[in-house]
């Protein structure tokens, strides 16, 4: 049994993180999808713990796919949860995300699977998801996002 991790901030989960995580519980027995804190990302939208419940729910037609989240480095969390492989998006900071790879196969000997975006979903990030949640424009958003994120950006913007 193979085993993955695909960890990142998710603030919030958007289709491209979906098409990726589609695509690797297709080829993985296991796929660990981990709602990381980043000390290098300024505060999001969403805390932790909301990013923690969306996900699942942005998940939950895939019966192999298992969220968990974590505070501290991916490797780390791999190792404590048995992860063969780290799953990583190929097509934004290319150079950034090997340097990276290389990085934690020489400390960990973890392997990185590099897996592109659906076409239609690449261009999307959760930073113009917020920019343009921020701005008003959740009609714009709700073709970027699953429904339970855009229901939780909804509720968000209205208390805003």
């Amino acid at each position: 049994m193979v085993k993955a991790l695909f960890g990142g901030s998710f603030d919030p989960i958007h289709l491209g993180h979906i098409s990726v995580v589609e695509l690797a519980a297709e080829v993985f027995d296991v796929l660990y999808v981990v709602v990381l804190a980043n000390p290098e990302k300024p505060g999001g939208m969403f805390t932790r713990r909301e990013r923690s419940m969306l996900v699942p729910a942005s998940t939950r037609h895939l019966s192999n796919v298992i969220v968990h989240e974590h505070h501290g480095l991916m490797v780390d969390c791999a190792a404590e949860l048995g992860a063969d492989v780290l799953v990583r998006s190929a097509h934004k900071e290319v150079r950034q995300e090997h340097s990276m790879a290389e990085t934690n196969h020489s400390l960990t000997g973890i392997r990185t699977w590099f897996v592109m975006p659906a076409a239609e979903t690449a261009w999307i990030s959760s930073t113009m998801v917020r920019e343009l949640t921020t701005a008003g424009r959740l009609d714009d958003v709700k073709s970027m996002v699953p429904p339970a994120v855009h229901s939780a950006l909804v509720e968000k913007q209205a208390a805003a």
